[in-house]
């Protein structure tokens, strides 16, 4: 069962009614995804969630407060990404990814920085107890260039003052899957509703349920312990998913959405289980949250039932969130 294209989702999270803003980005999959996603925060205006993709314990983290003033004179960011450089020891993973920014203030005037983000990420699947710590930012140095600089060139040097030396280069570099829940891809992406579900049955394929129970919003009715829920996936060997038409609302600065999913787990003893269903998601809108710790779109609840057969999960998908508020 493959993952069916949703229509595109509406509304997404803003900032300011009637404002310009770039695409909502929340992407943990890669030390790319992770960069990109900062700064896209700080487009957006969205500083909390900016302040969330640091470690609590990186290198000279200031406290919120200073970190949201440091760019309260940014108009927006434009940032170029060099070759993600990786070391993995121990149960635990490094990257360096190089950066240059071209940093417009309020007042127009335009500056540019090179530098290095270091980035950490303890094995998902050693990961064994509540909460999750996603892949996040240990430390990250920049100085100012001329703008006139090449940025090319500012990317191939821009690790060269790690005290270590820049990790070596991975191959291939890093990216984001476009499509399935397997587990030989990671995905770790909160930017919409159907990317939250996908990252929440990867999570489970790859056996990191941690990382899976994190997709829940805390304090879910509807949440076991963590030890129950992964005991619930003890026979699960692997999931496949086929996702309906996503319907969004807002009000209130809250988002809430219902995805249609019907679900084909195959469990240890290799026997197939067909499952349909609805979940729900909930964001309060990111440029509203203003006391750490930042709360990511989550799922809410859920409402799944058996099905007979492949195709009569997919045959009910286009009604499976019917009389769900």
């Amino acid at each position: 069962m493959g993952t069916a294209t949703s229509a595109p989702t509406s509304p997404a999270p803003s900032a300011t009614p009637g404002a310009a803003l770039p695409g909502y980005l929340d992407d943990r999959s890669t030390p790319q995804g992770v960069i990109l996603s900062l700064f896209n925060a700080i487009n957006r205006h969205e500083y909390l969630r900016a302040y969330s993709y640091w470690e609590d314990t990186a290198q000279d983290l200031p406290s919120f407060e200073q970190f949201q003033q440091g760019y309260q004179n940014t108009e927006n960011v434009q940032v170029s990404l060099g070759v993600v450089g990786g070391d993995a020891g121990a149960g635990q993973l490094y990257y360096t990814v190089p950066v240059v920014l071209k940093s417009t203030s309020t007042s127009n005037d335009l500056q540019t920085f090179a530098g290095c983000y270091t980035l950490h990420l303890g094995q998902p699947g050693f990961q064994g107890e509540p909460p999750f710590q996603p892949l996040a930012i240990r430390a990250g140095t920049l100085q100012t260039e001329d703008n006139s600089a090449d940025t090319a060139d500012l990317l191939v040097h821009a690790c060269d003052g790690l005290a270590t030396g820049p990790a070596p280069a991975l191959t291939p570099q890093p990216t984001t899957p476009a499509s399935g829940v397997d587990a030989s891809i990671y995905l770790d992406d909160r930017s919409g509703p159907t990317q939250v579900l996908r990252s929440l049955f990867n999570a489970v394929n790859r056996k990191e349920y941690v990382r899976a129970y994190s997709y829940w919003e805390p304090d879910s009715p509807q949440l076991p312990t963590f030890n129950d829920f992964q005991d619930g996936y003890a026979n699960t060997d692997s999931v496949s998913i086929m996702l309906g038409e996503t319907l969004a609302d807002a009000g209130a600065g809250q988002l809430h959405y219902r995805v249609p999913v019907a679900l084909a787990s195959v469990t240890t003893d290799s026997a197939t289980q067909y499952f349909v269903g609805c979940y729900v998601l909930h964001l309060s809108q990111p440029a509203i949250q203003g006391i750490p710790p930042f709360q990511p779109l989550a799922i809410q609840n859920a409402q799944v039932a058996s099905a007979s057969s492949l195709a009569d999960a997919s045959g009910q998908l286009p009604h499976a969130c019917d009389g769900l508020p």
